[in-house]
């Protein structure tokens, strides 16, 4: 039996997404062994790809595109990991009522971390390696700089970009209901390779894990705005028997209508956010001073903002929980109301 396999090779002893194996990738756990037996953190950690043709990836699709292919997957169980921490932190039991309130957003921003769900898997390096099981090392790597812009292309394209080179797409399974669990990563990761809007949404979430993020309104404004777009045209592709359709109903009416100057209003404004806004082309920020404020309200930070007061450290801060917890609470939602198939007939 051969045991020489490509594998995609996180270089760091930084990520700390747990160690797994699925129908679809498994993952090296974080800690290994020494010569001396001893526990140690492994310097690096390998990601295989499960595929009945992953042998054959790399003549067909060349390494590079086997590279990408192997990050996206990747990315794939870093936003399941996110979805399953997420949900089990703020979703457990009954404490989402259907009538969620901005309130009860903003009292939970108070002690919101968003460096929480930053598991350093792929923003730090990664390459495609040759690894011996035997040996346990890896003989030979392939190097690439990683591109955000082609790893989205394949996320959206997966299906098509796969098969056009000869590589069969994982078939279409159902799962029981007792399968259906926010920790069974065969299913969270099946609904991102199966439904394109599924995968882009995930793998653009997952990227939300910094303050230090520039791309960090544009990409949370695209989220909520497809997601909202697919809510109104697409509404037989949701499992409306679940009962959590009205929750994700509010939260983007929430977001979008009954406190956009707080949402849409500051992703778009170009004089308060300048080239961070969704319009940042229209003109610079003109702001007169630095804010000393310590009251972290939405209403009291846009009104100081207005004025020309630059928000401090922690306001910007709180502004980006209120965002990035609204954003994760519709996209769990979204994500656990979409129905399994790829192809969906109302019902």
């Amino acid at each position: 039996m051969n045991s020489h396999s490509i594998a995609l090779v996180v270089n760091h002893s930084h990520c700390t997404l747990p160690g797994t194996f699925n129908d679809y990738f498994s993952f090296d756990d974080i800690e290994g062994t020494n010569i001396e037996e001893g526990v140690v953190r492994l310097p690096y950690r390998v990601f295989f790809p499960r595929h009945p043709q992953w042998d054959e990836f790399n003549e067909r699709l060349g390494a590079e595109q086997t590279f990408i292919f192997s990050r996206v997957l990747l990315s794939y169980y870093d936003a399941a990991y996110m979805l399953f921490s997420f949900t089990a932190k703020y979703r457990s039991g009954k404490d989402l009522a259907n009538n969620i309130s901005f309130e009860d957003i903003e009292r939970q921003a108070q002690e919101y971390n968003i460096d929480d769900f930053n598991y350093s898997s792929l923003n730090y390096e990664t390459f495609l390696g040759l690894y011996d099981s035997h040996s346990d090392r890896v003989l030979n790597s392939y190097s690439f700089s990683h591109n955000d812009l082609q790893e989205l292309f394949w996320a959206m394209n997966m299906e098509k970009l796969l098969t056009s080179q000869g590589i069969s797409y994982y078939p279409d399974r159902t799962f029981t209901l007792d399968e259906q669990k926010t920790n069974n990563f065969s299913l969270l990761t099946y609904k991102m390779l199966k439904i394109n809007e599924v995968g882009m949404v995930m793998h653009t979430w997952r990227k939300l894990n910094s303050y230090n993020n520039s791309d960090f309104i544009n990409n949370m404004s695209n989220i909520l705005e497809f997601i909202e777009k697919d809510l109104m045209k697409n509404i037989h592709t949701f499992n409306t028997e679940i009962g959590e359709l009205p929750v994700l109903q509010n939260l983007i009416r929430l977001a979008s209508k009954t406190k956009r100057g707080f949402y849409f209003g500051l992703f778009n404004n170009s004089e308060l956010l300048g080239f961070l806004s969704r319009h940042g082309s229209k003109s610079l920020i003109n702001y007169n001073e630095m804010s000393n404020n310590t009251e972290l309200k939405m209403k009291v930070i846009r009104d100081r903002m207005l004025r020309g007061i630059i928000p401090n450290q922690r306001e910007i801060q709180y502004m980006l929980n209120v965002w990035h917890y609204t954003t994760s609470l519709i996209v769990t939602i979204w994500f656990r109301l979409k129905k399994q198939m790829k192809e969906s007939s109302p019902s």
